[in-house]
């Protein structure tokens, strides 16, 4: 997952890992 988020972007991984953490939460 490190090298994706490397390969998008700080800010997009941000959202990315944001959407995870809320679909895990829910």
């Amino acid at each position: 997952m490190q090298v994706y988020c490397s390969l998008l972007e700080k800010l997009t991984c941000h959202c990315f890992c944001f959407i995870v953490v809320l679909f895990g939460t829910y």
